[in-house]
């Protein structure tokens, strides 16, 4: 493979401004899923799902220009319960702030703005959740009509305090807290103590504490005056309320501040920051708390116990995680998970283990986005950012440069760049395989321009000018657009889930037919809606659709969602240019619809249009009738891509392609049947490949709605472990198709799968024998083993047992990063093994673990319901003992280079490859011979690929504090 490893594509990802987890600290179930809502300077919210460590990207929530995410805050619907005693969890809702008098909630199945609430007060500066209602312990306490809502706090520029309703499905103004006047400033930061106290930092050196009810000022504490020669008044600039009451504040002098939660009185002032600090995060026990600022620092507090049983804070150590300022964290923990996210101006989110910060390494999200923002056809590359596109063209290397390792010359060229006029951030953006038309969709609109080359200065340039498109197809707002590989199809995925495809005639002129077809997806009745609260209760949100692809011919559509299942339809008849060239079939009363059911006479006016089915040019599309087949995954997919025809293919056999003008010979209108059209399905290339959240790789015939040869034969497990223990989730694919390849990617891998071959077997692939799957024959080795054994050569063995089971689980588990390694850990924390003596005095060495607190012993965990049973946990550490041996042979077969030199000589050829050498991958697109230029020499080039390649270095994110003492590796 030829790779052109691009980094002239100027893309700056926006700055992480908000954080917020869906839930408090211990409250993820099956029914309580946990997210977090990432809010970013561009206007953008991304809803991320832990995934036990997987960290997968389910959306996006599209802002606008001149529009900031500020401030996020979750709040839950209270639960219901009918007669019968089912309850139905309450449902999730998301609201942010930007700097403006709006407070706005936002739909997460359409990702649209739900409602908003401005009232007479000033810019909104902070908000914050009121606490879930928690039934009190005290029977005899009445709380039946108390009102179990979570209710919203907005701290205003003019220092005033607003709380607004959430009751009933709403959001509306209830009343004014307290107004303390412009002298007192801007009300920066708020927390709530407990469900009616309220705790608010101001810009005047002040906490302010609140009571909700009554709007009673209970008590203001000042953090003290700046340094000398500062300015005037510190900044409170984030407060933070752990389990006991204790006020957590920092400031702008890099200061945090602890006071008593009952008294307000300070109990210690601990300077940290060589800045100020801006965000804070705190551990569900209240005995750890982090801090940032924008000296680049994360410091950590631990609560010690002194002499005389006197508590203080200490700051136990602090590093710079973030290479820019800190201006969000988040915090979640419960039996399973401890995790902190922070954010900041670098807007790469940091993932910080709360519980065992001193021993585990922290993790850094991808800033790339997790849907491609790049896309081409034959040389072109587009990218798009906020409401600009750009295009570029990438020229042919030359023969006599290929054993260069650098061209002499750039061989790109800028070819356009344009801005829309809409307000609203770009969601999705195609070029058609010709080149000749992008579509550009926002969440209002869709355009269509027409790309026409031009020459300026003796250079080739593109001319771009809009194309006029039907009223109903501008006026669709879309989260995914995209052509079909024959360029006659455009399909957009609306923001309220329709799937709707448009027909593009190839004139002098492209144009567009007025006829939009609306697909209906798949009904699965015998499928129970799950309910929790982000579904409700008929399972709406994990059937957003995320992916979407055509097959090479352009006759299967495939579309998949949030909750694993792949909708797909197929394109009947032929086409014909002599036929009209928008009809409508009326079907017969013994027709079959596309999903294998008698359609029968509906007395409803709306399902008249699903009824007559729109024939464009003698085709029309209807649902696959082997759809039904297809399963239901185990997790999200993240790539759903078709096999392309291979060059040994003979694609004239399609019926797609004619060579004569009207492609249904032997179908015509008669005087009872007038609208005849042809039911031929396609016979091209329906192999769909599926790469799933939890790297889980399947292939699927979709014609038939079975598994391949290839993917019975090779099941995930089978894998390569190089490839699983990948943290970060794929983005994209590109196929190879003269050696049927296909090359996936994340932002910081690039992986190849060769379809011809088998994956190596895990006893292929090491010396060791997998550990045995059958209990009966591990429980006769392990007794066999322990016949002749000491009682503490038994102890020891089950010890380190259940040391490697807890291993396997943190592996699988973890929210950050992996455990360090002993060697690494220096000082105090040097080994993680203590000696344990017995009462004759013999000593043993065991691996130590950190002691959870009682904090944690009464909690529900989700993790809980899904313990790994025995057989896989052996089977997890089997695999893992052979990894090493496998990973080494693996990385001696790599090349170090760019291409991957195919030679028929090999002597042994890789089913698979992988390299973590290209940071960070924006995207990765295939490049083809320009529609002027002779590709006869394309298919002994090979695969020739353009990365998109953003590397941290390039970024300009501006000027940044610099301390005393620092250093750049």
């Amino acid at each position: 493979m030829d790779i052109h490893r691009c980094r002239f594509v100027d893309y700056t990802p926006s700055a992480i401004n908000a954080l917020a987890f869906s839930h408090s600290s211990g409250k993820a179930s099956r029914d309580q899923p946990l997210r977090l809502a990432v809010g970013r300077a561009n206007g953008n919210i991304e809803i991320w799902d832990p995934k036990k460590g997987a960290w997968l990207h389910e959306t996006t929530l599209h802002g606008g220009q001149g529009r900031s995410v500020d401030g996020l805050a979750w709040v839950q619907d209270p639960d219901e319960a009918d007669d019968t005693g089912f309850v139905t969890r309450g449902k999730l809702r998301l609201f942010s702030i930007g700097y403006s008098n709006t407070v706005t909630e936002w739909d997460l199945i359409t990702g649209l703005p739900l409602r908003e609430s401005s009232g007479n007060h000033s810019e909104v500066w902070c908000l914050a959740a009121q606490p879930a209602w928690k039934a009190s312990k005290n029977k005899q306490d009445n709380s039946e009509g108390e009102y179990k809502g979570q209710d919203i706090v907005a701290g205003c520029a003019d220092g005033s305090l607003v709380l607004l309703s959430t009751a009933e499905d709403g959001l509306t103004y209830r009343k004014t807290i307290s107004r303390v006047g412009k002298k007192a400033g801007r009300a920066l930061s708020i927390a709530f103590q407990t469900r009616h106290i309220v705790v608010v930092g101001f810009a005047d050196s002040s906490i302010r504490v609140y009571d909700i009810r009554s709007g009673a000022l209970l008590r203001a504490m000042s953090v003290g005056a700046t340094s000398k020669g500062g300015p005037k008044e510190t900044l409170v600039w984030a407060v933070e309320c752990l389990r006991d009451g204790t006020i957590v504040a920092g400031d702008s002098n890099g200061e945090v501040s602890f006071w008593d939660g009952q008294n307000y009185g300070q109990l210690q002032r601990i300077k940290s920051h060589e800045a100020d600090v801006l965000c804070l995060a705190s551990s569900s026990d209240g005995k750890s708390v982090l801090s940032g600022g924008m000296d680049r620092r994360t410091c950590l507090y631990r609560l010690t116990d002194q002499a005389g049983s006197k508590r203080r804070w200490t700051k136990t150590l602090h590093r710079r995680f973030h290479r820019h300022d800190v201006k969000a964290m988040a915090s979640f923990e419960n039996k399973k998970m401890s995790v902190v996210v922070s954010g900041g101006l670098d807007a790469a989110p940091i993932l910080i283990p709360l519980r065992d910060f001193e021993t585990e390494h922290h993790r850094q999200l991808p800033f790339a986005p997790q849907i491609s923002p790049v896309t081409g056809c034959q040389r072109l590359v587009a990218s798009w950012r906020g409401s600009e596109v750009i295009i570029w063209h990438i020229g042919t290397r030359d023969a006599a440069m290929e054993g260069l390792a650098f061209d002499s010359e750039p061989n790109f060229r800028l070819m356009a760049k344009m801005s829309l006029k809409s307000e609203e951030n770009i969601t999705s953006a195609s070029i058609d395989s010709s080149g000749e038309i992008l579509a550009v969709s926002t969440v209002a609109e869709t355009k269509l321009f027409h790309l026409q080359p031009t020459f300026s200065n003796d250079a080739k340039a593109i001319n771009i000018r809009k194309l006029e498109t039907p009223t109903s197809l501008s006026r669709s707002g879309a989260r995914l657009s995209q052509f079909s590989p024959d360029s006659r199809w455009l399909l957009l995925v609306g923001c309220d889930g329709d799937i709707q495809l448009s027909r593009i005639v190839k004139e002098a002129t492209p144009s567009v037919l007025s006829a939009i077809i609306v697909l209906p997806r798949l009904g699965r009745p015998d499928e129970k809606p799950l309910q929790n609260c982000l579904n409700g209760y008929w399972g709406s949100y994990d059937r957003t659709i995320t992916r979407a692809v055509f097959s090479s011919d352009g006759r299967i559509l495939a579309v998949s969602d949030l909750g694993g299942r792949i909708d797909t339809w197929v394109l009947e008849g032929h086409e014909d240019l002599t036929a009209p060239a928008i009809d409508r079939a009326i079907p017969t009363t013994s027709q079959q619809n596309g999903a294998g059911k008698v359609e029968s006479e509906s007395e409803e006016d709306e399902a008249d249009e699903e009824r007559h089915a729109i024939v464009l040019y003698g085709q029309h599309w209807i649902r696959n009738p082997s759809g039904n087949l297809l399963p239901r995954l185990p997790s999200t997919p993240l790539i759903i891509s078709f096999r392309p025809f291979s060059p040994d293919d003979n694609q004239s056999s399609s019926p797609h392609v004619s060579n004569i003008s009207n492609g249904n010979p032997a179908v015509h209108p008669t005087r009872h049947n007038p609208h005849a059209h042809s039911h031929a399905l396609p016979t091209g290339e329906d192999r769909l490949l599926v790469l799933t959240a939890t790297h889980e790789l399947f292939e699927f015939h979709i014609l038939t709605g079975r598994l391949t040869p290839w993917s019975r034969a090779n099941p995930s497990a089978l894998l390569p472990d190089q490839f699983k223990l990948q943290r970060d989730r794929a983005v994209g694919a590109v196929w190879d198709p003269a050696r049927e390849r296909v090359w996936l990617h994340s932002a910081t891998w690039l992986a190849m799968f060769d379809l011809r071959f088998d994956l190596p077997s895990a006893v292929t692939n090491g010396t060791d024998a997998p550990a045995p799957t059958d209990a009966a024959a591990r429980k006769r080795r392990r007794s066999s083993a322990a016949a002749g054994a000491s009682p503490a050569d038994i102890a020891a063995w089950s010890a380190q047992r259940a040391h490697a089971q807890l291993e396997v689980k943190r592996a699988a588990n973890g929210l950050a990063g992996s455990r360090i390694v002993d060697s690494e850990l220096g000082g105090s924390l040097a080994g993680r093994k203590i000696r344990k003596l017995d009462v004759e005095g013999r000593g043993e060495d065991v691996p130590a673990r950190r002691h959870r607190t009682a904090a944690y012993d009464g909690e529900d965990s989700a993790d809980e319901e899904e313990e790994e049973d025995e057989d896989a946990i052996d089977a997890d550490v089997a695999l893992a003992r052979q990894g090493g041996r496998r990973r080494r042979r693996s990385s001696a077969a790599q090349t170090n280079g760019a291409e991957d030199n195919d030679s028929e000589n090999d002597e042994e050829v890789q089913p698979f490859y992988l390299t973590t050498r290209y940071r960070q991958i924006l995207g990765l697109v295939a490049l083809q011979p320009d529609a002027d230029e002779d590709g006869a020499d394309d298919e002994e080039r090979g695969l020739e690929v353009a990365l998109i390649e953003r590397p941290f270095g390039d970024l300009d994110l501006g000027p940044r504090f610099v301390g005393k003492q620092e250093w750049e590796k």
